[in-house]
């Protein structure tokens, strides 16, 4: 893989963990999208592939008319990739379903109760 694509990769993580680079979701189970200026999105898919070992990730970069502009894979043999897409998977998942907020007005209830 191209260090350009695992530049991105690592960047799309990053982002996301800083909470810079919110993610929606999509229609589809599983997926998650982040828009860019309009101009250009990301999915990120969780899917089962019975001739691999374990959850595969897949993220894909669309342009505004949605024609694919690149496509990654957990499949592409390099493991520092293959966690990474592991781990933008999950907090995309996280960002999109607001799971640290919603943990966060938990405790303050549970708090508040007693």
């Amino acid at each position: 893989m191209p260090q350009k694509e695992v530049e991105l990769v690592e960047q799309l993580l990053e982002k996301t963990r800083a909470k810079a680079t919110p993610w929606e979701l999509t229609a589809r189970d599983n997926e998650f999208v982040a828009p860019f200026k309009g101009q250009v999105t990301f999915t990120v898919t969780k899917y089962d592939n019975p001739s691999y070992y374990a959850d595969s990730f897949r993220p894909i970069m669309r342009d505004p008319e949605y024609r694919e502009m690149l496509m990654l894979d957990t499949r592409s043999g390099f493991a520092a990739v293959e966690k990474s897409l592991g781990a933008l998977y999950q907090v995309a998942h996280d960002s999109a379903l607001k799971v640290e907020e919603t943990i966060d007005a938990i405790l303050d209830d549970l708090q508040s109760a007693s």
